[in-house]
């Protein structure tokens, strides 16, 4: 896949109770912040700068630039209490188990970024449970065809959805969650291959989320004329995606729960949010489309889908 937004494959049925899911995302939070004090006093006075290591391959990774800028902004935000950074990108291209590998080694790679229950969510990481998409990335839009544009005249549940012909990426999460809805997909192993797919009309809907569809779109309007965003439907599911450090370092954890919370109080997080986004989100005119909200078999069942999209939820980022 040419841009890196996600990577890796989710495991099937690992449900996790609520209590356990509230324990996993309140615990770490209270832990790392009592880390901090100690953490930060101890690199405030120290000459030799923390090392934070995550795949960065150039170009390639340009789809990232909003994640990188904010691991910016959180260690920028922390240099009084944990000292100067450097930072030293793995510029190769692992799968998400061999990231999972380096991850738990922490020599090559101490910081990723994933949703809970795929590869890269084990107990050899420690969660920062901050969603840094703020809840976009589960609202998905469709790429599609001129040809095809009245095929979605008439999907509005999710029995009509299933009759939706809908492109995903081989090793991409998204797939199972499809799967546990009962909802097939066409699958190819790079965004490349979908993008062909989708100009020979192979299927109906190349579904992304709304960080990062217009993106994609841009980027290949130019080689495929056809090409254009669904404008009535909106498919729903629940995907955070959290920051997650290497256990080998518990120091670089603490600082990025520090410096997560920091720039959400100074509007730092908002702000870099909205300019990689906030038009993206306006264009794709979201509180106007029709939700079709699916399940994830990755997060608690209870309380998912029980109620409609707030108006003016997106307003309000």
């Amino acid at each position: 896949m040419t841009l890196s937004f996600r990577t890796g494959k989710l495991t099937l049925g690992r449900l996790m109770p609520h209590s356990l899911l509230i324990s996993t995302i309140l615990l770490p939070m209270m832990l790392l912040s009592i880390m901090g004090t100690a953490a930060s006093s101890a690199y405030a006075t120290s000459e030799e700068p923390m090392v934070i290591r995550y795949i960065n391959r150039g170009a390639l990774d340009a789809g990232n630039a909003y994640k990188f800028e904010l691991i910016k902004a959180i260690l920028e935000e922390t240099k009084k209490e944990f000292g100067d950074y450097r930072i030293e990108p793995y510029v190769n291209d692992p799968g998400a188990k061999r990231i999972s590998v380096l991850v738990k080694q922490g020599a090559q790679i101490n910081v990723t970024w994933a949703s809970p229950g795929t590869v890269r969510d084990s107990t050899h990481v420690i969660p920062i449970p901050i969603d840094i998409l703020q809840g976009m990335l589960g609202y998905r839009v469709c790429l599609t065809t001129l040809p095809l544009k009245t095929v979605f005249d008439n999907i509005t549940d999710i029995d009509t959805l299933k009759t939706l012909r809908i492109g995903q990426g081989q090793t991409w999460e998204d797939v199972d969650i499809y799967t546990a809805n009962h909802i097939s997909t066409i699958q190819a192993p790079t965004l490349d291959g979908l993008l062909s797919m989708l100009a020979l009309n192979r299927f109906d809907c190349l579904a992304l989320g709304v960080t990062e569809a217009m993106f994609i779109y841009k980027k290949n309007v130019p080689y495929i004329e056809t090409l254009v965003v669904e404008k009535n439907l909106l498919i729903h599911y629940e995907y955070p995606i959290y920051f997650y450090i290497s256990a080998k370092h518990p120091k670089i954890a603490a600082r990025f729960n520090e410096g997560i919370q920091k720039i959400q109080t100074n509007g730092e997080f908002n702000k870099i949010f909205n300019r990689y986004f906030r038009e993206d989100i306006n264009t794709l005119n979201l509180k106007n489309r029709r939700v079709i909200c699916l399940k994830s078999p990755f997060l608690p069942l209870e309380n998912q889908c029980q109620k409609l999209v707030e108006p003016g939820i997106f307003d309000s980022l």
